[in-house]
């Protein structure tokens, strides 16, 4: 067609031709870097983490192909547009001939038509893009190296003892985007942290209670320091020689031989953020509890991070190895924790790192509280609570957890409280208030016994319960609001978000604080969601919900009720999977890695040897990261009746080419990717019954089988383990 439009026009189409060709090339392009974008996304190992040994950068190939592609794009546009500059000035210079005026004419028409071949597959690119990966051309894709996934070492299936003592989550998370200016960053670690290797200038007598714990100045090490005893308003610096955070332009190029050296020329201590982040952090109990979780929370000051004028990458990188972060975990013999390596390696690039990137902007928004589970009802007594009942609160968005996890009672932690309130004076009852579901779900657990330790679920394991025929009120504190709103005073007395806003409890849109003066608190039975008072700013935004606690407890283990995809034969790649419960499930029992994973068979094909499953699975399988456990808000029913319905988010599922196995030819049924999502018997519901029997939707018991799920029943299922099957 060219040769035609250059035959027929002569040498004044040269110009058109070549903003046609380029816009071709630039299709052309598109069409061969997205396939190789597409591979790269797959999951596909891309030699990142390999290439520090040798002296080489870590970009990643999306993010090259993506600046490459929007570079050539650019080119091209400009090159249309002299184009059609050309074609101005010929015209204008024809001095009214009309010989000239149609060669401008016709260069004019043929360089808009490329130029706008260029925009088109620029807007095409761009769109199949951002289907295949979940991103822009331009935009920073997640990158979480030596340490992409949470559990370190074992990703399903994971026991106490075997998943590590690395981390459970962090907010941002790695590759999020637009994340505010004003953001914190909280890292929860499996197992109680060593906070000397946290902090800065931090003496913890190497022994895990805190009670001689000192902060030390100027330094432990100096002659004659000064030493403060800690106390929960003690400031604390971070540790900047195990913790580092430095934008992802100044990363260094590492050349020296040691590991340790390596990190350090990585992430040079001039290009860190600076001043170094202040740190607070969640109690733990003592003595030592091996199932506490703990996590730190690192600020930034007034000034926040990032740019006003365009986005920044940000990465933040653990230390691991002897040196680096340090957790208390249970002794081989004896009662006294030890310490270990967080991490067990340093890897290339530290024991783990991730990115994240900011927006522009500042987070002026109050989180606000979404629900009270159960729903309060109005009258607050008309339907009665089984004494085992795990009462919780939902929230929009990250809480820090700082402010929203604690002992209650005699743990002294108040933010959000459950009192007994049964005699018309309200008493915190003695409890733990945990976070989960990516900082989202606070749920109360209380610490008495049901009946002295004599009720047990299906599991054996004891169950708690709250006061019997009690009148309890679950209320969620607002901080005090700073000098500059929804932003809250320092330090916090309430629920802040991971900006330092405080609570908009009451739904009005703006924080106005905590119950002063003739502003009481938001009550959710008297205005439950749906209901439209006339003022709500003439409440303050510490909300209470008022329940009645029964004598009855609820022993009956939950079921699925249902599973999506439900056909398991052909499942896009990047499908939801789904399960709907028959009952209102506690959130923080939900942990992928742990007690929900996917089981998975992903023989890889490696140069010329074929794995099969006689091969040895740690060479020839490809583990999935676990899954992303979202747990959505509960499904009302009628009455008190509510369901939880559970997300597994999982990374982009493989296909046999992903495998380096040809779709066509390569079609033996062990040879096909398969995937299994497993739910752990410790998969608790809302009443701390575990998930045994694993009685699923379509499932008929048989005799001689204890559990059954999907209509499958299984003989042997270990309490402990769960339905564990071998790829």
């Amino acid at each position: 067609m060219l040769g035609r439009i250059n035959r027929r026009n002569g040498a004044s189409a040269a110009p058109a031709k070549t903003a046609i060709t380029v816009a071709v090339i630039g299709v052309i392009l598109a069409a061969i870097g997205l396939p190789l974008v597409a591979f790269a996304q797959s999951g596909v190992d891309l030699g990142l983490n390999y290439a520090t040994a040798i002296g080489l950068g870590t970009t990643d190939i999306r993010t090259t192909i993506g600046n490459i592609i929007k570079a050539f794009f650019a080119f091209l546009g400009v090159a249309a547009v002299l184009i059609i500059l050309y074609a101005g000035v010929l015209w204008m210079t024809s001095q009214g001939s009309e010989e000239k005026i149609t060669q401008a004419k016709k260069i004019l028409i043929n360089a808009t038509i490329g130029l706008a071949i260029i925009m088109s597959a620029y807007a095409i690119t761009a769109f199949i893009f951002r289907a295949v990966t979940g991103n822009t051309l331009t935009g920073p894709l997640g990158d979480s190296g030596d340490g992409s996934f949470f559990s370190r070492g074992c990703r399903v299936n994971c026991g106490p003892n075997q998943r590590g003592y690395g981390i459970e989550y962090h907010y941002p998370e790695a590759g999020q985007t637009n994340v505010p200016r004003n953001t914190k960053v909280a890292i929860t670690f499996k197992k109680p942290v060593v906070l000397s290797t946290i902090f800065k200038n931090y003496k913890d007598n190497n022994t895990f209670a805190v009670a001689d714990d000192v902060v030390c100045a100027p330094d432990c090490a100096s002659e004659g320091h000064i030493e403060t005893p800690v106390t929960p308003q003690t400031i604390l610096t971070l540790n900047t020689d195990n913790i580092k955070i430095i934008e992802v332009g100044d990363l260094g190029e590492p050349t020296a031989a040691s590991v340790a050296d390596r990190f350090e020329q990585r992430y040079p201590a001039a290009k860190l953020v600076s001043p170094a982040p202040t740190v607070t952090r969640t109690a733990v109990d003592e003595p030592y509890n091996a199932d506490n979780n703990q996590t730190i929370v690192l600020r930034f000051g007034p000034a926040g991070i990032g740019s006003n004028d365009e986005p920044v990458d940000y990465r933040v990188a653990l230390r691991g190895g002897d040196a680096g972060i340090k957790a208390w975990v249970p002794p081989p013999t004896g009662t006294a924790p030890i310490q270990k390596p967080a991490f067990n390696t340093m890897g290339n690039d530290g024991g783990y790192f991730w990115v994240f990137t900011t927006s522009t902007t500042f987070d002026l928004e109050p989180p606000k509280l979404e629900y009270f589970s159960p729903g309060p009802t109005s009258p607050f007594n008309i339907y009665p609570l089984a004494r085992n009942r795990v009462v919780a609160a939902y929230f929009n968005e990250p809480l820090d957890p700082t402010t929203a996890r604690g002992k209650t009672g005699s743990g002294g932690f108040n933010f959000i409280d459950l009192k007994d309130c049964t005699g018309g004076t309200c008493t915190s009852i003695e409890g733990l208030m945990d976070i989960s579901n990516r900082y989202r779900t606070v749920e109360f657990i209380p610490s008495a016994p049901c009946d002295g330790g004599k009720v047990t679920n299906s599991c054996g394991e004891s169950v708690f319960c709250l006061p019997a025929n009690a009148n309890v009120t679950f209320q969620v504190r607002a901080a005090t609001v700073g000098s500059v709103p929804p932003g809250a005073a320092d330090p916090t007395d309430g629920v802040t978000d991971m900006s330092g806003n405080s609570l908009d409890g009451n739904r009005s849109g703006k924080a106005e604080g905590p119950v002063s003066g003739s502003r009481e608190a938001f009550n959710w039975n008297v205005f439950p969601p749906g209901n439209d008072p006339s003022n709500y700013g003439a409440y303050s935004d510490t909300a209470v919900a008022n329940y009645r606690i029964g004598g009855a407890v609820d022993l009956d283990p939950p079921r699925i009720a249902g599973i999506t995809p439900a056909d398991p034969s052909s499942v896009p790649v990047d499908a939801p999977v789904t399960l709907a419960w028959n009952k209102p499930m506690m959130s923080a029992s939900m942990r992928g890695g742990t007690t929900m994973f996917y089981d998975a068979r992903l023989w890889l094909k490696t140069g010329t040897a074929d794995c099969t499953s006689e091969m040895d699975i740690s060479t020839c399988a490809r583990p999935i990261d676990p899954p992303a456990v979202i747990i959505g808000n509960a499904i009302q029913g009628a009455g008190p009746t509510e369901h939880t319905v559970t997300d597994l988010g999982h990374e982009r599922f493989f296909r046999l080419n992903d495998l380096n196995w040809n779709e066509e030819t390569d079609t033996v049924t062990e040879k096909l990717p398969l995937y299994q999502p497993v739910v752990k018997a410790q998969v608790k519901d809302a009443f701390q019954n575990c998930f045994f029997p694993s009685q699923g939707f379509a499932c008929e018991l048989t005799a001689g089988a204890t559990s059954c799920c999907d209509g499958n029943p299984q003989e042997v299922f270990d309490c402990q383990l769960g339905p564990t099957r071998t790829p």
